[in-house]
């Protein structure tokens, strides 16, 4: 149970992965992020400013794929 929410954890019938898995995540430069918004048209701050995205809590922003 989490606490203070009333829910519980039910297992999945059928997980996606069992065991122990690998996977390589390469961060977008802040180049990439601004060129990134610049073509989807998705100009939120959280995109391209380093200073928006530590006032939000999130180092460095980040990007949709």
């Amino acid at each position: 149970m989490y606490p203070d929410t009333g829910l519980t954890r039910v297992p999945l019938q059928k997980p996606g992965c069992e065991g122990e898995t690998k996977r390589i995540v390469t961060a977008p430069s802040r180049r990439q992020s601004q060129l990134y918004a610049a073509v989807s048209g998705d100009l939120n701050s959280i995109h391209t400013s380093p200073a928006f995205a530590a006032l939000a809590e999130i180092p460095g922003g980040f990007c949709w794929r």
